[in-house]
């Protein structure tokens, strides 16, 4: 009963969001959907074909009320300048149903990450090992890294239709760095819509993913034992510039030795490997990290992220529902001394 009723909806809401026809939508979303197709049009960008595939997590009783969280797999074909290239997003939602019949629908976004040098007991409800995760992804299926079908480097690259234009490419790392921008962007492809063993996942992961793109791309650890030095990550502790976006924001303006940052002033001067830092609300307190993994044709960032997990999405965000028109942003060039 909830699986038919959950289906048609998902449909219809796809179907709107292609033919921009919001009703099905709350006024919230419709906004929010009618700023992106702004935000497309600016750049330039044309929708070809939206797929959405869904997945139930959970169904939990509350009273006369039934909540389903489900989990839904975006893949937006999109055109720019006659070629085409593939963004992905996974989104969380909950539906709730009352005598059998949904009465609402929602985002579920977790709230940001945050740790106080206060803490001795790392708090397992925050993090927790990949095998102990309620909301597995083992139905959703990774893509394939976006690596050998366009050109890493500064300029626009796509996957395209034309064979002759499938290149494998090379990124030399910049003079005195050792940070390899093909092998940080490489693990960003791998796992932007999975979960490493290897580490830790906490509910908002993002600062974890873009740190554990950092270590792929050769950053090192320094600072061990001092939460609040350095950056570095070990299995039953690591440093708050490790997992919160705040202090990862700060750690890469402020460092002078092993991973850090070199502020630009703008977007389109990041090259894959990039980090952009985020402050939603303006208010001073940064809430996300994304890395670069490619750029448009327009020379602008296309970025990975996780919580909201996202592949080959535009930089700005204008089309999160986090976003908000006090947004500040942070470029970093990322080195590795």
């Amino acid at each position: 009963m909830y699986e038919k009723q959950l289906k048609d909806y998902i449909e219809r809401r796809n179907a709107g969001i292609i033919h921009e026809e919001f009703n099905v939508l709350t006024q919230e979303e419709g906004e929010l959907e009618e700023r992106k197709h702004l935000l497309n049009r600016k750049r330039g960008v044309e929708l070809i074909k939206s797929n959405v595939k869904g997945r139930m997590v959970s169904k939990t009783k509350i009273e006369r009320q039934v909540h389903i969280m489900y989990m839904l797999h975006y893949e937006l074909l999109q055109k720019q300048r006659e070629k085409l290239y593939l963004e992905e997003r996974l989104e969380c939602r909950v539906a709730v149903f009352e005598c059998g019949k949904m009465i609402n629908d929602h985002e579920y976004v977790p709230a940001v990450h945050e740790e106080t040098k206060e803490e001795e007991v790392l708090n397992d409800a925050v993090a927790f090992h990949v095998e102990d995760m309620e909301m597995k992804h083992q139905s959703i299926k990774r893509s394939q890294p976006f690596l050998f079908s366009h050109h890493l480097s500064p300029e626009p690259h796509f996957r395209t239709l034309d064979p002759q234009n499938q290149r494998g490419y090379r990124l030399p790392r910049e003079t005195g760095s050792r940070y390899n921008r093909l092998e940080a962007v490489r693990y960003a492809e791998l796992w932007w819509n999975d979960y490493n063993p290897m580490y830790r996942k906490f509910t908002d992961n993002c600062t974890n993913f873009i740190s554990q793109c950092m270590h792929a791309g050769g950053a090192y650890f320094w600072g061990q034992s001092n939460r609040s030095k350095g950056w570095w990550y070990s299995p039953n502790t690591w440093s708050f510039s490790w997992s919160v976006a705040h202090s990862f924001r700060w750690y890469l303006s402020g460092s002078t030795k092993g991973l850090r940052g070199i502020e630009k002033s703008e977007a389109r001067e990041l090259i894959p490997g990039d980090v952009i830092c985020y402050d939603f609300d303006g208010d001073g307190r940064w809430q996300h990290n994304t890395i670069v993994v490619a750029k448009d044709f327009n020379g602008e960032p296309l970025v990975n992220a996780q919580t909201t997990n996202s592949r080959m999405r535009y930089w700005s965000y204008e089309d999160s529902s986090a976003y908000t028109p006090e947004i500040q942003y942070k470029f970093f060039r990322i080195v590795v001394d």
